[in-house]
């Protein structure tokens, strides 16, 4: 099982910044930030493990818009990966 690097402290609140701007932005699929779900996320059934700081689950095909207008401005927004293409994780996106 991957091992879950504590998260730095400039690092938080930069992802925290990131949902929170989603979260206003009317996103209406779920965020989880929480270290169970982060832990399940942080591998795709290969031997590469990284843990994610954040899960998102869109509910509509405008919740993927919202994460893209909300990334783009500011350079300083965390990486977006897609999971959509394992059979076991589908349509999961993680931070």
């Amino acid at each position: 099982m991957a091992q879950v690097p504590p998260r730095i402290d400039h690092e938080a609140a930069r992802i925290q910044r990131f949902l929170s701007a989603l979260a206003r932005s009317g996103f209406r699929g779920e965020i989880a930030d929480d270290i169970g779900t982060r832990t399940v996320y942080a591998t795709d059934n290969s031997i590469y493990q990284i843990v994610p700081s954040a899960v998102l689950f869109p509910r509509e095909g405008d919740d993927l818009n919202r994460i893209v207008r909300v990334t783009e401005p500011d350079r300083n927004n965390p990486r977006v990966i897609d999971r959509c293409s394992n059979l076991i994780l589908h349509k999961k996106i993680w931070l």
